[in-house]
């Protein structure tokens, strides 16, 4: 913006140097035109003045050279030093005339340097006031460029700062999307685990049961002669009783689990071995939504489910417990 400006004022202060320089001849003319007409004007006035023949008074005769009459008459302008005058002309007329005309040309030149002085005076002002313009101008300039300048930076450093924040915010959640999905991953692997062991525990307690049972069943197994001993054997098919009715009483719950094959095998085994142990109570292995169970007998009163409990416990089924509810009874 600033050398447009520059090249704006440039030309303007051509045109007004120019003008001012016609402006000064212009008035200079003038002034010379009015002295040289003020002169003539002047010398004649004077000259017929004392020419005229006045009663009671002598008579002046005034003689001048023709160079002089061409200087009063304007017919030919001479400087001082070309001015010639013979011996005759030293009348006190001629003398005063010739003072006078070279006063009037001295204050023409001294009004014609005084108009130069204030026209170059004025000149230099302007010229001064124009180039302090032009300078403002174009200090103004820079200073709104600078502020642009800075403006834009300022912006781009706001840009480069958000920019910097949304990355800051994208590595983020970035990384909490990464750190969700490891800690989602991990917890797979634990539940997997953790069901592989439990698993592996199911199946460690059935093939120990399975063992327990098999021990049991041996231990049960006596010398019998062929005479009066035999092998006990024991009916594990259901049986329905006859003329059974529905009463309030308690029930030994063994065991409770969930409703996986896995259950229901070890609510049978858990069935089985109660039933080897105690072949006159009754046996349950039912699926009550959610999950497999096995409960045994049906006792009217509290102190026969308890002692049956214990009994319970001491095979190993910890969590057995009395529940009340209805059962069947002759």
């Amino acid at each position: 913006m600033a050398p447009l400006l520059c090249d704006t004022i440039a030309p303007l202060l051509f045109f007004l140097t120019f003008t001012m320089t016609i402006m000064k001849r212009l008035i200079l003319g003038i002034i010379g035109m009015l002295t040289l007409g003020f002169v003539p004007m002047h010398a004649q006035t004077f000259l017929g003045h004392l020419q005229q023949q006045k009663q009671g008074e002598g008579k002046i005769t005034v003689t001048q050279s023709k160079a002089i009459t061409d200087l009063v008459n304007g017919s030919a302008v001479a400087s001082p030093e070309k001015n010639t005058t013979t011996q005759n002309n030293n009348t006190p007329g001629t003398k005063t005339v010739a003072a006078r005309q070279q006063s009037t040309i001295d204050k023409a030149r001294e009004a014609e340097r005084k108009a130069d002085m204030a026209l170059g005076k004025k000149a230099s002002t302007q010229t001064n006031k124009n180039a302090e313009a032009a300078r403002r101008a174009a200090t103004a300039a820079e200073q709104k460029k600078a502020e642009a300048a800075t403006e834009a930076a300022r912006r781009e450093e706001q840009l480069a700062e958000m920019r910097r924040q949304e990355a800051a915010a994208k590595a983020k959640q970035e990384a909490e999307a990464l750190a969700r999905q490891q800690a989602a991953e991990e917890a797979r692997g634990k539940a997997e685990t953790a069901e592989a062991e439990k698993r592996a525990q199911w199946a460690r307690e059935a093939e120990a049961y399975k063992k327990k049972l098999e021990s049991e069943r041996k231990s049960q197994i006596r010398y019998q002669d062929d005479d009066e001993m035999s092998i006990p054997t024991i009916d594990m098919r259901k049986k329905v009783m006859r003329g059974s009715r529905k009463v309030t009483g308690y029930r030994v719950q063994a065991f409770a689990g969930g409703n996986t094959r896995a259950d229901k095998m070890k609510a049978q085994q858990a069935g089985n071995a109660i039933k080897m142990r105690f072949p006159d109570q009754p046996i349950y292995v039912h699926f009550y939504s959610p999950r497999w169970i096995c409960r045994v007998g049906n006792y009217r009163s509290l102190g026969e489910a308890e002692k049956m409990l214990r009994a319970v416990r001491k095979m190993g089924y910890k969590a057995a417990t009395i529940v009340k509810g209805k059962i069947t009874v002759n």
